[in-house]
């Protein structure tokens, strides 16, 4: 994640952990978890934890006796987070991690590997800090098409030329198109050296209340990234003119289907030999 990422500001966590986590990321969180099976006790680590999602569910999974590192760039996510996760709670980014290697049982990075400048240096450290036979679990965002998402870069290229707000969102996350491939997920776990390597699809029904979808999608990138773009007075009209399309085209509430990958592998002994 870049040093200007959107995901800094305060404001965006707060909106984050109390909209985004729950519809869209806490079920994500336990299939990763679930494939993830860290046994009881295990020393776990999670890598751009944000407000702890997947952090809640490996400690669940690791129990009392268990201990989870939630690790994100982002000071302000890590104390959203506070308030249900009280573990160790580092403010960190991979490349990079400040832990010694072989230090965790398996490590986990859920829609991380798409923010990184290099996501080959990102899992490398992540192997890195892995003792050896311990698993390294990813998530990335699919391609099935979002009308939700549709409609609001639609109505946002109103405003602001759809090519400037593209450009600034591949900076953000350059990694985002790739990684939608299931295919390329793979790939960079198996160029990774991991071994027993296994990547799954799921799906997840997203379903919030109109006025929340808007909020929770003015605190993503491209929302944080397109009101950076605009003064005041844009910004106002743009929120006016999205609100207006979103009641005309879903009413009181905004439902659809994201598709999402998860990708397993596990640290080869001789990596650490």
């Amino acid at each position: 994640m870049r040093l200007d990422s959107p995901y800094l500001d305060p404001q965006v966590a707060s909106a984050y952990e109390r909209l985004a986590a729950p519809s869209q990321f806490a079920t994500p969180a336990r299939d990763l978890v679930a494939l993830l099976d860290v046994p009881p006790g295990a020393t776990v680590l999670d890598v751009g934890s944000g407000t702890g999602v997947v952090a809640t569910a490996l400690a669940e999974a690791v129990g009392a006796r268990g201990n989870v590192v939630a690790v994100d760039p982002s000071a302000a996510m890590l104390r959203a987070a506070g308030h249900q996760l009280s573990r160790q709670r580092v403010v960190a980014r991979t490349p990079g991690l400040p832990f010694r290697d072989d230090a965790f049982d398996a490590v986990a990075a859920s829609f991380v590997i798409s923010h990184l400048a290099s996501y080959a240096d990102g899992l490398a450290d992540m192997i890195r800090i892995c003792k050896a036979a311990g698993r390294i679990g990813v998530t990335a965002w699919g391609t099935l098409p979002n009308p939700a998402g549709a409609l609001w870069k639609q109505v946002a290229s109103t405003i602001e030329g759809s090519e400037r707000l593209g450009d600034a969102f591949r900076s953000a996350i350059p990694w985002d198109e790739w990684f939608s491939s299931a295919v390329h997920l793979e790939r960079a776990l198996r160029e990774a050296h991991l071994a027993r390597v296994t990547v799954v699809t799921r799906e997840l029904v997203v379903s919030v209340a109109t006025d929340d979808y808007i909020a929770m999608k003015g605190a993503t990138v491209e929302g944080t990234l397109l009101r950076r773009l605009l003064d005041a007075e844009r910004w106002d009209r743009f929120t006016r003119d999205v609100t207006t399309a979103f009641r005309m085209q879903f009413g009181d509430v905004v439902e659809f289907v994201r598709d999402f990958s998860i990708g397993i592998g596990t640290k080869d002994i001789r990596e650490s030999e």
